[in-house]
């Protein structure tokens, strides 16, 4: 809403394939995640990652002011701009994709609807990247609760825990979350051997589930200093369901 952060969506020719959907965020100006891809592999053989077309486009925003039960703050402004996107392809007739730009960062999910010839879906692996422009430092631990180190993105291995967090710059810090997960499998992160300043979701486990299927948030913190990321954890309240 302030203008400070940018989200492209297009669906494009990428690395052979064609119409894949993509997106990229910028940052005061400048590019912060390069061109990434997003979809699954599915079981069987087939995927949700190309040959797409839009069907329609809906954009819309929020401005609104709520009061948590405990924590922080007595009252919490729920303030972004949102794009939904349906898709469509032969294989299979739909997919949502839902972008929101907050002040304090990006979010987003997928939504599989349910259709007269599929009622269930098994997810083996979701595609969404954050592809970053360099070799950050990134501050990693590979179980819950566990110990950080401090390594590079293309050093930080497999099975990281969320949230990750990246020093782009001296004035750029972004962390790699997830909200609102129900009913699936929870997203680790690692590094990608084709690309190394990636950063690939990793499910624990492939999702077997009835349709319609919402996956839980992908979100993407950002802010001029560590300090301010933890000021901004707004964001993460804002994505999950009231308690």
């Amino acid at each position: 809403p302030d203008g400070q952060i940018l989200l492209s969506f297009e669906l494009r020719d990428f690395e052979g394939a064609k119409q894949c959907p993509t997106y990229s965020v910028f940052f005061k100006g400048n590019p912060l995640v390069a061109e990434s891809r997003l979809g699954f592999d599915l079981k069987g053989g087939s995927a949700l990652s190309d040959s797409f077309e839009v069907l329609s486009t809906d954009i819309s925003k929020r401005d609104s002011r709520w009061k948590p039960v405990y924590g922080e703050r007595s009252e919490i402004r729920d303030h972004y701009n949102q794009m939904r996107f349906s898709l469509s392809q032969k294989i299979f007739p739909a997919l949502e994709l839902v972008f929101r730009c907050y002040n304090s960062g990006v979010a987003m999910y997928y939504r599989i609807p349910k259709t007269e010839w599929r009622e269930k879906i098994t997810i083996n692996k979701e595609l969404t990247e954050f592809r970053f422009l360099a070799n950050h430092t990134a501050w990693c631990a590979n179980s819950a609760q566990g110990s950080y180190s401090k390594k590079t993105i293309s050093t930080m291995g497999s099975g990281i825990e969320r949230p990750l967090t990246l020093r782009v710059d001296d004035h750029t810090y972004v962390a790699i979350a997830e909200a609102a997960l129900v009913d699936y499998a929870r997203m680790k992160l690692s590094q990608s051997e084709e690309s190394p300043f990636s950063v690939l979701s990793e499910l624990s486990s492939s999702v077997e589930a009835n349709l319609p299927l919402r996956t839980p948030w992908r979100v993407i913190m950002i802010a001029e200093n560590p300090g301010q990321l933890l000021e901004n954890n707004d964001i993460l309240l804002h994505l999950n369901e009231p308690n």
